[in-house]
């Protein structure tokens, strides 16, 4: 196969189009695309000329309007008390790995320094991270999630506390920004009297706080069941892990007692030392009635004295190492249920997208009949005409949803006269949905029978960097040039021959062999006629004497 120069044309840049359909020639034309891959393109730092793009190194960037929700779960709560605000982020597609956006908080919330938010999509892979600062913002950074994934949307909610010193039950307005831009909900606040525990509570510890379970997942955490304020008669307690994330060690089912008067025990008024524990609870009245790696149900006769707090412990396994976040139990006690969560990180998100997966398709037509008529991939394909140039069209199309790049194409010739391809790929890159084409010549085909020219295109998902490749033939057939018939050998005529009435049998005659045979009859005669007039001399001299 031969190459022509790549500055040998124009032509030899190819075609760029956005839609099927529309072509731009390269360079110099131009294509219209939407808004969004524009904008992905100049994130990334890519090119545009002429409807081609080059694709340069990317840097990180700051990006805005990323969140499109932010808002205070609770309503009300006491200066000091904690709330869940909601978020909802969409991540732009030119987002790249390193890429970050932030998040502003009011004066009015508070969330310590150097705390970290883990963002996961359901198979666990981090979506991104996100660090608290003293300057009341949280910075998200994005991993090579965004760069893999299309369409990435992100929920979650993240732990405050109210920090109002001069709450005084009227509502507030709290205004959060996204990069500048605001979000404003409104809450009322409380002074801070401490309610009393009314309600069963349950809340988990990390037995390891460095290592929260990821390289020691045995008894990692510590779960705490906290039963209402006494006084009260009789309560059975059931207790299970949401989603089965953590399992319980059944042996190592404890019973506590202590005082929180007031709910001090949302606030970890109640220090250790004035827990006290009471081990199997026989002697407290408790009891454990089952117990499953997944179920907890206890049973507790009677609380007597004011602000009594009974409590239930159990160990419990990390399912997952790796890529859960936080986990959760549930109490129940007849209509009364509580949920709480031990978290790796105060922030807790959830995220998905599309995988983005690179496609490429090659499709080889004759440029005379078009591609939907000159798409001769099979023998014996189109009838070329002798000594008349056939020009092929290689079409390179992106099938996939991740844009391509680094793109090479090749063609060898299998049977017949040799196809000369003419294409410049350098820095092209084709987008999702998007095709470029490039020209072969089979110039004036003079070889009988089948011809057969095969191509493959490779090339690389700009995020994914995932390799893709495909491969086409194009079949034509020339028919060979007529032989002439050769011309019938004409009978020889001996009619006027000597001897014309002798039949004649079998094959010619080879009249060689009458001239000969005369020659030598002929011969014989000379001589006898020579001999006798020698004699007839000799006979004549003897009478004379």
């Amino acid at each position: 196969m031969r190459f022509l120069s790549s500055d040998s044309s124009t032509a030899s840049r190819g075609t760029f189009t956005s839609s099927p359909g529309r072509s731009v020639e390269q360079p110099g034309g131009s294509s219209r695309r939407s808004a969004k891959r524009v904008a992905a393109l100049v994130t990334t730092a890519a090119l545009a000329f002429g409807g081609l793009f080059f694709a340069q190194p990317a840097s990180a960037a700051e990006l805005a309007g990323v969140f499109t929700d932010i808002h205070i779960v609770e309503t009300e709560q006491f200066d000091r008390g904690a709330v869940q605000v909601a978020y909802t982020m969409e991540v732009p597609d030119e987002a790249t790995e390193g890429d970050t956006t932030i998040l502003g908080f009011p004066e009015l919330l508070d969330y310590p320094s150097g705390q970290t938010v883990e963002v996961r999509d359901p198979d666990g892979l981090l979506v991104a991270t996100g660090v608290a600062t003293g300057e009341k913002e949280i910075t998200f950074t994005f991993t090579d999630y965004v760069d893999n994934n299309l369409d990435v949307v992100v929920t979650g909610h993240y732990g405050l506390l109210v920090d109002d010193p001069a709450a005084n039950n009227t509502e507030k307005e709290f205004v959060f920004t996204n990069s500048g831009e605001p979000f404003t909900d409104r809450m009322i606040t409380k002074p801070a009297v401490l309610p009393p525990l009314t309600s069963v509570y349950i809340k988990g510890y990390w037995t390891d706080e460095d290592d929260r379970g990821k390289e020691n997942p045995e008894d990692a955490v510590i779960w705490r069941g906290s039963l209402n304020e006494g006084p009260w008669d009789e309560q059975t307690v059931t207790m299970r892990p949401v989603d089965n994330t953590t399992l319980f060690n059944c042996d190592s089912v404890e019973f506590w007692e202590g005082y929180a008067p007031n709910g001090a025990i949302y606030h970890g008024g109640v220090h250790e030392s004035t827990w006290q524990s009471h081990g199997d609870g026989a002697e407290i009245g408790a009891s454990v009635v089952s117990c499953t790696p997944t179920e907890l149900v206890t049973h507790f006769s009677q609380a007597t004295v004011d602000s009594q707090v009974y409590q239930v412990r159990v160990l419990a396994d990390v399912v997952d190492t790796d890529s859960t976040a936080y986990f959760e139990g549930t109490i129940a006690n007849g209509e009364t249920s509580w949920l709480n969560f031990v978290a790796r990180d105060l922030g807790l998100g959830e995220g998905n997208g599309i995988i983005r997966v690179p496609a490429v398709e090659l499709t080889k037509y004759s440029l005379e009949e078009g591609i939907e008529e000159g798409d001769f991939d099979e023998a014996p394909g189109k009838t070329l005409t002798r000594e008349v140039d056939e020009t092929i069209v290689f079409r390179i199309t992106n099938t996939g949803n991740d844009t391509l790049s680094g793109i090479t194409l090749t063609d060898k010739t299998v049977s017949g006269d040799e196809v000369t391809l003419s294409c410049d790929l350098d820095g092209v890159v084709i987008l999702p949905g998007e095709y470029f084409e490039c020209q072969g010549l089979l110039e004036a085909p003079s070889t009988d029978g089948s011809h057969q020219d095969e191509a493959t295109v490779v090339a690389t998902g700009m995020r994914s960097g995932d390799r893709v490749q495909a491969t086409d033939s194009w079949f034509g057939f020339l028919e060979a040039e007529p032989v002439p018939s050769p011309t019938p050998t004409k009978p020889v005529d001996n009619s006027d021959e000597p001897g014309d009435d002798l039949a004649v049998t079998g094959a010619d005659l080879d009249y060689s062999l009458f001239w000969l045979a005369g020659i030598a009859i002929g011969g014989g005669l000379i001589v006898t006629t020579i001999a006798y007039s020698r004699s007839r001399a000799r006979v004549r001299q003897t009478e004379n004497l």
